[in-house]
């Protein structure tokens, strides 16, 4: 391995991993700024940031090939919008309000 590859290599691999440490932390902060700050204001930035870091990181995850073909996959799909029907469609339970 040349000195030109491994520094790419490196490159490469902190890269990833700042990606994903934004991407982790965003979905902390969004999700647990209400445990930890009692202040509403400074909740709601925090909640607002994190939600913000964590679309932006995972917009750039999702467009590399290996993430781009497990969405791509057909079961993952099935499972990701066959949720979603599941959640949209009305309830007949009579306990409901």
């Amino acid at each position: 391995m040349s000195a030109v590859a491994a520094v790419a290599a490196v490159k490469k691999f902190v890269t990833d991993l700042l990606l994903w440490t934004c991407f982790a932390g965003g979905l902390a902060a969004s999700a647990g700024a209400g445990a930890v700050i009692d202040d509403d204001v400074r909740k709601n930035v925090v909640t607002a940031v994190g939600t913000v870091l964590a679309l932006l990181a995972g917009s750039r995850i999702a467009r590399k090939p290996g993430i781009r073909a497990f969405l791509g996959r057909p079961g993952t799909l099935w499972f990701l919008f066959s949720s979603t029907a599941e959640r949209r469609r009305p309830c007949t339970s009579r306990w409901t309000a």
